[in-house]
Parts: structure tokens; C-alpha cells; sequence
């Protein structure tokens, strides 16, 4: 796919796989947004988009900040943006988001801040809202030469998320560390201020 892929405002969900690959020989992965070729990779305005699913956009490439993430989205499926490449920009998780499933954004590629907004990802036993290694980085992917380094290392949330995931150990950040990847150095609120832990 070498033209732009715009996401239509009426679309509620995008299906397993369903742009997993775009954009992206599997024979030349890279760390490195280089390739010309891959396509712009935007939702428009006003979109109505509810569900993300698993791998959906998986080793994808955006020649534009993909994670754009429309107000309104509500689940981020398992895998969805695994070893995304796309140029240095932030990443806004809307305040609507309910859940996350594992290593949703693990080795994605461009990523250089986190901010999530929801305060619905707080701990619940009975309903996991929020699943594993969601940031950190992984082993090389298929037919790639280098690992894949995660450059995110610090995360803005609500403070009431963050405290609802810490526990009362002798290494307190441990299930935080599980959940974004070890990677992450620093927890701070949305305006940037270190949670009181920290």
C-alpha cells in the first residue's frame, strides 16, 4: 500500500489484523521510518471509533503520527500497534479508553511520550482493564536485524490509576513495571508533576 489510508469518521470498529503489515516489507523491517512508500495512516475528524482490535495495525509504518487516537475509542485490543514505525511523536490515550490489552504498543517505533487521560483504567480485580508490557521493548521482530528499543520512558496518568496499581511490597512499582514495561523510569501526573512516590 503506497497512498494514504484514512479511517472514515461512521467505522466503530477495525477487526483483528486488519491493516496488520501495512506499509511495511516484511523482508526490510527496521527501526527507522526511511521507507517512502508507507502510507499517511489517519482517522478522520469527528470519528465514532469504539474498538481497536488485536494486531490491527501490528508492524505497521505511517509516514504521519499514526496514534492520533479519536475521542470516544473504548478498547485497544492485544497487539494492536506492536512494532508500529512511524515518525517521533506523542502518544494521548482518550479519557474513554476502558481497556488495553497486552503489549498493545510494545516496540512501537516513534513513540516518545505517553500521556493516558482515562481514569477508567483504574485496578479491578474482577475486570483487568489493563494488560501487560503495554510499552516495553521486545526481541527482534521477524526478519529484523536489531532489536527493537523502546524509547518511551516516562508515563503521565491520573493519579488514581497510578496509585491503584501500586502495592505495598518491598519494590512497590513492581506491578506498574509488569503492566508498562521496565523501561519506564518515571510516573508523573497529567501536568507533568511526579506522582508523590516518585
Amino acid at each position: 500500500m503506497t497512498g494514504n489510508l484514512t479511517i472514515p469518521r461512521n467505522v466503530h470498529t477495525i477487526g483483528r489484523q486488519a491493516f496488520q503489515s501495512v506499509g511495511l516489507d516484511h523482508i526490510e523491517i527496521s527501526s527507522t521510518i526511511a521507507s517512502s512508500r508507507a502510507p499517511a495512516i489517519t482517522f478522520e475528524s469527528g470519528s465514532r471509533l469504539r474498538t481497536i482490535g488485536q494486531s490491527a495495525f501490528e508492524r505497521s509504518s505511517s509516514k504521519v503520527p499514526l496514534l492520533i487516537l479519536p475521542d470516544g475509542l473504548e478498547t485497544i485490543g492485544i497487539d494492536a500497534f506492536r512494532y508500529l514505525i512511524m515518525p517521533p511523536s506523542p502518544l494521548v490515550i482518550p479519557g474513554s479508553v476502558r481497556k488495553i490489552g497486552n503489549e498493545a504498543f510494545r516496540s512501537a517505533d516513534g513513540i516518545n511520550d505517553v500521556t493516558i487521560r482515562s481514569t477508567n483504567l483504574t485496578k479491578d480485580p474482577a475486570n483487568p482493564r489493563l494488560g501487560t508490557n503495554l510499552f516495553g521493548e521486545s526481541a527482534p521482530a521477524s526478519g529484523a536485524s536489531t532489536t527493537r528499543e523502546s524509547t518511551i520512558t516516562t508515563i503521565k496518568l491520573p493519579l488514581e490509576v497510578y496509585r491503584s496499581y501500586l502495592n505495598t511490597s518491598a519494590t512497590p512499582r513492581s506491578e506498574l513495571d509488569a503492566i508498562f514495561g521496565s523501561e519506564i523510569t518515571s510516573y508523573q501526573d497529567l501536568n507533568g508533576n511526579p506522582h508523590p512516590t516518585e
